[in-house]
């Protein structure tokens, strides 16, 4: 808002509308974009670098061999992530109603809200409809990847003769690759989250007050004088710990039985897979409500953290396979034979073999999951209890009781939590290419 004011006093116009369809798509990709790094990383960290020598050796540029070879053999995560986010776009909620809602436009999630949360007579059956009609276009969705990505073995870089990776020299592009990088950086880090952080520290915000005379501790006073949002920050942390660890050895043994094993259902499973991500956080949140009143013997998981890593492992599972899936399939199968012939059972094989050559990709996946269950709010709002909030739904109370400066320290010290156990598993793991 402050930059969007500067640049209007300055042309006398304002140049970007953030309350419109491109201000909305824009702010979704960037919120999307890391969620793409993280898939693509470790992809390409296992990319054979004779291949890209070979190319170099023959005369193409680097930027020819980037085109040509590099993108390529990305491909399988290069289509997973753009289908994700795509989902993702579609279950957006936060952002179309802060940003498109009061300019008059309005979206699935938006819709769903509506009429089936906001509404004095709530119809669940149009919500239901809605969350059928998402599932038939994430079907489609999954069709198209299967057939972009097509046979697995168009994209084996690692087979048994070991290689190691080389950085490429970009010449005279080290400089405006820098600057750009350093000019992304600035707008979506230092800005944004800039923003969020002296909002935490003043009791008030604005162009017409000086920061000096509103700086204040009592955002943070208020998160720490109350035992139930100290609470909500500890169930967090261990939601996103230990629910992060078990969808992690989840999506492994999915991806291991998809795609390295002689399983009948292997197909389908990985179809099947990859559903939960059609239906919104909202519904999501009341199905898992719904089965544990309606299933015998799991009325004990209601208002616990149990349901909590439940529904959250199951909304989020086909997000972590997206990061294990593409590196996967650049794995040769001749591992696996040289395995199964010395003896290795295929459990064997799979974990002492194909497991550390995915370090990078569980690392991605891990954090991924980390990430999300950090951030997650709109399915906790139909499962937590007293003893069971987490940082999302304390966020939503606060929102609703228009309690900015308290929401903004709280997404503060989820950033804090993120950085710490991003600094962790990079400095502590040894994965110090993942930072």
């Amino acid at each position: 808002g402050f930059v969007t004011l500067w640049v209007e006093n300055l042309l006398g116009w304002q140049p970007w509308n953030l309350y419109s369809l491109g201000g909305l798509s824009l702010a979704a990709g960037l919120s999307l974009a890391p969620l793409t790094f993280l898939y693509c990383v470790g992809t390409a960290r296992t990319i054979d670098p004779a291949l890209e020598d070979a190319a170099r050796l023959s005369g193409a540029g680097p930027w020819r061999t980037l085109r040509e070879i590099t993108l390529p053999l990305l491909r399988p995560a290069i289509v997973t992530t753009t289908i994700l986010n795509f989902v993702l776009a579609l279950e957006l909620f936060v952002m179309p109603l802060l940003l498109a809602v009061p300019g008059g436009m309005h979206f699935l999630t938006t819709f769903i809200y509506a009429n089936g949360f906001e509404a004095t007579n709530a119809d669940h059956a149009l919500v239901s409809a809605v969350a059928v009609m998402l599932i038939a276009v994430v079907t489609v969705l999954v069709l198209i990847q299967m057939r972009l990505v097509g046979d697995g073995k168009r994209f084996v870089t690692v087979g048994g003769k070991a290689g190691r990776a080389r950085l490429l020299d970009l010449g005279g592009w080290a400089w405006p690759c820098t600057i750009a990088m350093g000019l992304y950086l600035f707008a979506t880090v230092v800005l944004l989250l800039g923003g969020l952080v002296l909002r935490s520290f003043v009791s008030v915000i604005s162009p017409y007050v000086p920061v000096a005379e509103v700086l204040t501790l009592e955002n943070y006073a208020t998160i720490f004088s109350y035992p139930a949002y100290v609470r909500s920050i500890w169930n967090t942390l261990g939601v996103a710990v230990f629910g992060a660890a078990i969808g992690t050895v989840l999506v492994l043994a999915v991806a291991f039985v998809a795609l390295r094993s002689d399983y009948p259902l292997r197909r389908p499973l990985e179809f099947i897979a990859l559903y939960p991500r059609a239906i919104p956080g909202l519904l999501v949140g009341m199905g898992v409500l719904w089965a544990t009143a309606m299933l015998p013997g799991v009325a004990w998981m209601q208002n616990s953290i149990a349901i909590l890593i439940f529904a959250f492992v199951m909304r989020h599972l086909p997000t972590g396979y997206g990061a294990i899936q593409p590196a996967l399939l650049q794995i040769g199968t001749d591992h696996d034979r040289s395995a199964r012939s010395v003896g290795a059972t295929w459990l064997q094989t799979c974990l002492h073999v194909l497991a550390p050559q995915l370090r990078p990709a569980i690392f991605a996946c891990y954090a991924i999951l980390f990430i999300h269950f950090i951030k997650e709010y709109a399915v906790a709002v139909f499962l937590f209890g007293p003893g069971s909030e987490v940082m999302g739904t304390t966020m939503l109370t606060f929102w609703i009781q228009g309690e900015n400066g308290s929401v903004a320290a709280l997404a503060v010290l989820q950033m804090a939590m993120i950085a710490v156990f991003m600094a962790l598993f990079r400095f502590g793991a040894g994965v110090r290419h993942h930072g």
